[in-house]
């Protein structure tokens, strides 16, 4: 099934789709139980977890007999799948559609705990990289940059030692002022255990990469530079927790679709 014929939940609509790649390595553990018969899919997992938790919300049966969805408190369910034998550095990815007035920044940190999770069920995940594509969203509307300062007491307590990580993006992602510019503002913002450095050369092993199961028809182009970043803990909630306030404080106006990654240094 491609991407692009994903339908999105009746009743539900949907403003902006976000295709969320996990790289590194997953070692798949066949002792688990269900494993070995395949009884299970990162799609089936995943919608479970996101249930659980309620980030989205399962199917329920009305009076009548006939199935209804409640809308989902963040995001609808379009696909998930493992790709960890299909050659590449990717482990999987999950494709989800925005709730109405639902900001991406708002979505992000819990779409990639619940993905890392769900990931976590079929093996070890050594997780190396996060990429999120963004596309169909609407204009931006509230900043929640304070939002997520907010949470970083989550982080003051881990592990010793911390964690270098670079951030490409594409173009598009930054319609004013430019990396510079973002740059000073990330620097300004009390980002607590999270420390954003110095604009680098954009390197091959850090560019983003459109996948070819996303739907975005506009054209992405890697930005010539990435930034680099200090995290408290290289963990799927840092990592996303660093995208998203990139995101917020980046993404301006009309920009309907882009792309960014996080990937940890070597």
């Amino acid at each position: 099934m491609s991407a692009g014929s994903f339908a999105a939940f009746p009743g539900a609509p949907h403003v902006g789709v976000l295709f969320v790649e996990a790289f590194g390595r997953l070692t798949r553990d066949t002792g688990r139980a269900g494993l070995a018969s395949d009884e299970e899919d990162l799609y089936s997992i995943f919608r479970a977890r996101a249930e659980l938790l309620g980030w989205s919300a399962p199917l329920s049966s009305s009076s009548s007999g006939q199935n209804t969805r409640p809308r989902p408190a963040l995001w609808g369910l379009h696909e998930a799948e493992l790709s960890a034998s299909d050659g590449t550095a990717r482990i999987g990815w999950v494709q989800v559609g925005l709730e109405t007035s639902v900001e991406l920044s708002q979505a992000l940190p819990p779409l990639a705990q619940c993905f890392a999770d769900a990931l976590g069920r079929f093996g070890t995940v050594e997780l190396s990289g996060l990429q999120v594509t963004a596309s169909s969203l609407p204009a931006i509307g509230e900043p929640i940059a304070w939002d997520l300062i907010s949470g970083l007491n989550w982080f003051n307590i881990v592990p010793a030692g911390r964690t270098n990580a670079m951030i490409a993006f594409d173009s598009g992602l930054l319609q004013t002022g430019g990396d510079a510019d973002l740059l000073a503002r990330l620097q300004h913002l009390n980002t607590g255990p999270f420390e954003f450095g110095a604009l680098v050369p954009a390197s091959p092993e850090y560019a983003i990469e459109i996948p070819a199961e996303a739907p975005v028809t506009a054209t992405l182009t890697p930005a010539p530079q990435c930034l680099s970043v200090t995290l408290p803990e290289w963990s799927a909630a840092s990592a996303a927790w660093t995208l998203a306030i990139v995101i917020d404080l980046a993404r301006t106006g009309g920009t309907r679709a882009f792309a960014v990654r996080v990937t940890r240094g070597r």
